[in-house]
């Protein structure tokens, strides 16, 4: 149904973040508590800014951002939208199967 990464880097205080929730599941809550788990492991390991990188008419990544209480800004690079998402803001409270089962009711 979804998938999440957190990505290491070769700068020691970002990560790169990559989602994909599948068709039939989006437009539920999938992609925001996941963004929220992914920010939550972020800052327990020490990362101060998640990059994701998508095409430049993409804006759903910043929507999830905000929907997670995560604060996310952008910039053109090398053709691409590269978004910056600081990982600090709410906390997910519950883990993602519980908030999927919550929004499946």
């Amino acid at each position: 149904m979804a998938l999440g990464q957190l990505i290491q880097t070769g700068t020691p205080d970002s990560a790169e973040i990559s989602l994909l929730v599948e068709d039939a599941w989006q437009h539920r809550g999938v992609g925001t508590a996941l963004l929220g788990a992914l920010a939550s492991e972020a800052r327990a390991a020490g990362y101060s800014e998640l990059v994701a990188w998508c095409l430049p008419s993409e804006s759903a990544l910043v929507r999830t951002a905000a929907r997670a209480g995560l604060e996310a800004t952008t910039r053109r690079e090398d053709g691409l939208l590269r978004v910056s998402i600081a990982p600090r803001g709410r906390a997910l409270k519950a883990p993602v199967a519980t908030v999927m089962a919550e929004k499946s009711r």
